[in-house]
Order: structure tokens, then C-alpha cells, then sequence
């Protein structure tokens, strides 16, 4: 296979070209990008990558893995213009009106399709070849882009409810409407490795195609409100929770060689008398103290003092 997930099949974007402006001359320059998170939305892909390796594994044979990386802002322009041959474009239309797009590395359907029809273990997928997609070839790709589209819709929903759907492969990038060309838009690599097979699926969302849902952007996660009736099922359980009480006489140090020479018969002196009181732990925190007793035929405490935080 000629890509790794590193790369996606795209020169890397985002980065200062060599000779661009710095420091007060950015300001100035078209292709600077303010940098700015979207954490709802960053959460909302974690989650589809999550859900897309679920799907997968049922799909692929051996381990699959998938992973969200590569976050970040660039402006659509500079997106097309990094997508190099033969990476494969298509668009997601939304309900929101406006498209999102998903780039599928070099050799990623490809590799699926030896996967698929049972490459031998271990073989690294062949070169990605510049031609046509077949139609066994676009077939996959178009399960694999259903399947980006199906958990993205999911995950996002979530956040912002929205319908994703496959509309068209489009080999030629710059056939492709995503609005103004220097907009600015949110870009993440979903990273996906099957055995031998490693590529990627580079994921555009322009800032137009977002602006009916602001909420995705700029938005930190907040904690969810707490639920009082499962807090107190919660506490409820807890308190039938088993767990071990110990009654401590008391700890001293002794020479280890008297340790060693412990036997049958000998006797430890300890620095305590017998009415002093004697510590009650659960694990290694002090709860209690008390003093030793019987009741009937059993030893026994009384309780003399609760430790604080604990009555």
C-alpha cells in the first residue's frame, strides 16, 4: 500500500509553507487560519470512530482498529488543493443543506478488496494504481462511505440532530462546491488498520455547512446535570456493598531477628495494656475505636469513638 494513515493521501495542510509571512504579516495573509476547537464536535467524532471499528470488525476479517486524529482548521482551498492522485472524493449531503467531504486515501479500497476477497495473512496490499475505480472496487468504497456517513449522522446527532447521505464520488477536486474557497473549515483523519492494511479517511465539515447548528462550534462540554433518582440508586447499592472491618490490637516494630526466631511457645510483648483501647480500620483508614470485650462466647467491641467524617 503506498499510504499510511499519517498521510491520508494528502500533502499535510495546515502547515506554514516555506517563505510565508509571520508574526504581524499573517494578519495579513489570505491563507493564515485561526486556529479554533470545536469540542462538542471533536467528541461527537471520537464517538463515530468508536462506533465505525464496531461496524467494521463485523465486516473485516482479523483485528480493526480506527482512530480520530489530526483535528484541526484549514480553509477548503487549501483541502483540495493537498489531495493528490488517486485519492478518492466523495460528498455527504446533510440536512442541513450544505455537504460534507470524505476523502478516502490511495489503496485504502483497494486493500479492502484483497481483505475481502480473502488475501492471503500477512500480504501487504498491492500499489494503489492511478484508474478507474471497478465496479467490485466501487461497490466497497461506497459500503465503507455509507458506513462513515451512517455513525458521523449518529454521533452528531447527539449534538445537533442532522441526516448524512452519500451523494457522488468526485475524482476531480476541483468540481467540487464547498462554498467560498478561502472558507475556513474543520478538518479530522479517521485512521483505520485491518491487519496489513493501513489508510485513512480524511473528513471535511466547511464552517457554512455548520452554521445552522453554532452549537457545534466554539461550544466546551458541559457536564451533564445530575440524575437525583439514579444518584440514589447509586448510593443505595453501595451501601449493600460488602466490605472487610478490621479490629487492630496493635502495631509495634520488633529486631528481625526476633521475628525470625519466632517459635512454638514464645511470647511477644506489646507496648499496650489490656484495657487500652484498640483501632477499627476498613482497609487502611481508621473508622473507629474501641475496646475489647465478649459477648457470650465471641469477642466483641464496643465502640468508644468514630473517626470525623465518618458519624
Amino acid at each position: 500500500m503506498t499510504s499510511e494513515p499519517g498521510d491520508g493521501g494528502r500533502k499535510p495542510a495546515g502547515a506554514p509553507a516555506e517563505g510565508s509571512p509571520a508574526g504581524m504579516g499573517r494578519l495579513a495573509d489570505r491563507d493564515s487560519v485561526p486556529q479554533a476547537r470545536a469540542p462538542l464536535l471533536e467528541a461527537a467524532l471520537e464517538r463515530a470512530a468508536t462506533s465505525l471499528e464496531i461496524a467494521l470488525r463485523r465486516i473485516l476479517p482479523g483485528d480493526v482498529e480506527t482512530a480520530l486524529s489530526a483535528v484541526g482548521t484549514t480553509r477548503s482551498r487549501t483541502f483540495l488543493d493537498a489531495i493528490l492522485p488517486p485519492s478518492l472524493p466523495a460528498v455527504l449531503r446533510t440536512s442541513w443543506g450544505g455537504p460534507i467531504l470524505a476523502v478516502l486515501a490511495p489503496g485504502l479500497v483497494s486493500g479492502l478488496v484483497e481483505l475481502l476477497l480473502g488475501a492471503p495473512a500477512g500480504r501487504e496490499p498491492g500499489p494503489a494504481a492511478p484508474r478507474p475505480l471497478t465496479a467490485i472496487e466501487t461497490g466497497i468504497a461506497r459500503r465503507l462511505l455509507d458506513e462513515v456517513a451512517r455513525h458521523l449522522q449518529d454521533a452528531i446527532s447527539a449534538v445537533a440532530p442532522v441526516r448524512l447521505a452519500f451523494e457522488r464520488f468526485e475524482p476531480v477536486p476541483r468540481f467540487l462546491d464547498l462554498g467560498l474557497p478561502a472558507g475556513l473549515a474543520l478538518t479530522a483523519r479517521l485512521s483505520v488498520r485491518a491487519g496489513p492494511l493501513a489508510g485513512a479517511v480524511e473528513i471535511l465539515l466547511p464552517h457554512a455547512t455548520l452554521d445552522p447548528v453554532p452549537e457545534l462550534l466554539g461550544r466546551e462540554i458541559e457536564a451533564a446535570p445530575a440524575d437525583s433518582a439514579w444518584t440514589e440508586h447509586l448510593r443505595a447499592e453501595a451501601m449493600r456493598a460488602g466490605t472487610v472491618l478490621t479490629a487492630l490490637l496493635h502495631e509495634q516494630r520488633f529486631p528481625l531477628r526476633e521475628v525470625m526466631d519466632l517459635a512454638v511457645g514464645a511470647t511477644l510483648m506489646f507496648d499496650r495494656g489490656v484495657e487500652d483501647p484498640i483501632e477499627l480500620r476498613c482497609g487502611a483508614v481508621p473508622v473507629a475505636t474501641g475496646k475489647l470485650g465478649r459477648h457470650g462466647r465471641q469477642a466483641a467491641v464496643k465502640i468508644l469513638s468514630v473517626a470525623e467524617g465518618q458519624a
